[in-house]
């Protein structure tokens, strides 16, 4: 029964992570998606079909000067698609200004007559559309308005081309970190999928099954009519803990030491300015063969509560941390497991509450 709760409880799991990671990073896969399905020229589609967010093909020779321009780069006035064309942005990265230079000098150069053929120098790659900001159209219409010798408010189009890279894109819209964190829960869901598939939530239980001799009629029945406490299933015998990623099963006559350990971490700033300190809480239990299972708990509440209940499915192993026991563990570990069995042996042979003394 326990076991086909952990099964669940891996496949549910799986589908919350693998929601939680599509969720976050949805928006940085739509760009992502966009940019991977280009059709269209920028200049094949008139203005008023531009649409905001979508990707084009910005090819593009025709660049008249800059009007605006920032560290990562310039916004040039470049011409519309539209029948009768109009002006609008065309936001070049710093890494192509020189070739963006020479295009707009050739075009300068046809617009004034000074010759009649078009640039043949291209700038190439795919971008986005989306509406200037107050601060872009302000420069652009103070570009615009200079030199004019007429009315161009009509023939402005207050929308620019950003000829970026699709993770540029990302980046600009400060959906990388929700990508980054989308992405590993979408692997984290992936892998307790095959975690569930693989039945890996078993394998430290059937090692330790195997190892003593417990059979699954055994655990069955012993978990029957377990008790419940936080995320531990404690039987007369037995006790079982099912966590993300993690099952361990205890029997209680092999074990020798249970204690809640609390680790604290002071937290700085470029290792000067203190932020804090957080606690972080772990139930550590300690085996016949002096090894060590960890069970992590979120409250030191939860770890006092758990290990309460294992004592008193087990009153007979050392419980609570003390210096002493630690260095008994060290040097003297065998006459700890005498003593414990030795306990074990009397209260199974005497109905007895006392406890014997550390």
């Amino acid at each position: 029964m326990m076991m086909k709760h952990a099964m669940k409880g891996y496949l549910i799991t799986g589908i919350i992570l693998l929601a939680i990671g599509i969720g976050c990073a949805s928006a940085g896969f739509r760009v992502l998606w966009k940019a991977g399905h280009v059709s269209q020229s920028v200049f094949s589609v008139g203005s008023d079909d531009l649409q905001n967010g979508n990707w084009y093909d910005g090819r593009n020779n025709l660049l008249l000067d800059w009007y605006g321009e920032t560290e990562d780069g310039r916004y040039y006035v470049t011409v519309t698609g539209d029948k009768e064309p109009k002006y609008m942005g065309y936001y070049v990265p710093a890494a192509e200004i020189n070739q963006a230079e020479r295009i707009a000098e050739e075009t300068r150069a046809m617009w004034f007559g000074k010759t009649k053929e078009y640039p043949k120098e291209y700038l190439n790659g795919i971008g986005y559309m989306a509406d200037m900001t107050e601060d872009e159209k302000q420069c652009f219409d103070e570009y615009m308005a200079e030199g004019a010798k007429s009315d161009l408010s009509g023939y402005l189009v207050y929308r620019t081309f950003h000829k970026v890279s699709p993770w540029q894109a990302v980046k600009e819209n400060g959906d990388d970190t929700m990508l980054y964190f989308g992405a590993l829960m979408i692997v984290l869901a992936i892998f307790a999928f095959f975690y569930w598939i693989i039945g890996g939530y078993r394998f430290d239980v059937t090692k330790v099954m195997k190892q003593y001799g417990i059979t699954e009629e055994m655990l069955a029945s012993d978990m029957y009519y377990s008790r419940r406490e936080k995320a531990v299933w404690f039987g007369e015998k037995y006790a079982l803990f099912w966590g993300v990623f993690l099952t361990k099963l205890f029997q209680y006559d092999q074990l020798i030491w249970a204690y809640l350990k609390i680790t604290s971490t002071r937290h700085t700033m470029y290792g000067i300015i203190p932020l804090g300190t957080s606690k972080s809480y772990e139930l550590v239990i300690v085996d016949r063969d002096n090894k060590e299972k960890k069970i992590y708990v979120r409250t030191q509440q939860a770890g006092e509560d758990l290990l309460m209940q294992l004592t008193a499915m087990a009153p007979y192993i050392y419980s609570g941390y003390d210096e002493s026991l630690m260095q008994a563990r060290k040097n003297h570990f065998s006459e700890m497991i005498a003593r414990v069995d030795e306990e074990r042996q009397r209260r199974l042979t005497k109905d007895t509450l006392n406890t014997f003394p550390v």
